[in-house]
């Protein structure tokens, strides 16, 4: 990994619902089909291929999941968290996230962001923590042969997140310390 992949985050969440509204396009081109507890996504005919697609489509975000919990265990300033946590169910939280992110999730995710990690802002989970996680998200998909500009294009892309992981909007205006892909 290289030097600092830093963005600011847009200090407001009307601005951060925004930034992922207008990724709402290549979502457009994707249809999730579950059948048999297994999620499909499949690309509409004639559209560009969304970050999801392109990424390796459901493959790689379930194997993504499943390796960046491994770092996130073992990470000092992250385990505390899921202390006593089902990690087999957050891996499926994660893959839902990590789809709903890259494009290819239903827009109550992004709703439901801030209502699972409220509990979590009495622990002091802050902008620290969610740098911490997309790190090890961009060395996982390092280690899963992503080309770098797509792994910068998740970077940016996850940024829009950010605020919903903060429990004030003082923090969620840091700017990041994100390591470049």
């Amino acid at each position: 990994m290289g030097a600092g992949c830093s963005h600011e985050a847009p200090q407001h969440a009307d601005a951060q619902q925004n930034a992922l509204q207008s990724q709402k396009p290549a979502s457009d081109n994707l249809t999730v089909v579950q059948s048999a507890g297994e999620t499909q996504t499949k690309e509409a005919p004639n559209q560009a291929p969304s970050l999801f697609s392109r990424l390796g489509g459901e493959a790689l975000v379930k194997e993504a999941a499943d390796n960046l919990y491994g770092k996130i265990e073992c990470d000092e300033l992250l385990a505390p968290f899921f202390k006593g946590v089902d990690m087999y169910q957050q891996r499926r939280k994660m893959a839902s996230y990590l789809r709903f992110a890259f494009g290819s999730g239903s827009d109550a995710m992004l709703r439901s962001l801030r209502d699972v990690h409220k509990h979590l802002f009495e622990h002091g989970l802050g902008s620290q923590h969610f740098d911490a996680m997309l790190n090890h998200l961009v060395e996982t998909l390092e280690e899963l042969h992503v080309p770098v500009e797509l792994r910068m294009e998740v970077c940016t892309t996850m940024q829009a997140s950010r605020p919903y992981f903060h429990a004030n909007s003082q923090e969620q205006a840091q700017p990041a310390d994100v390591k470049a892909p």
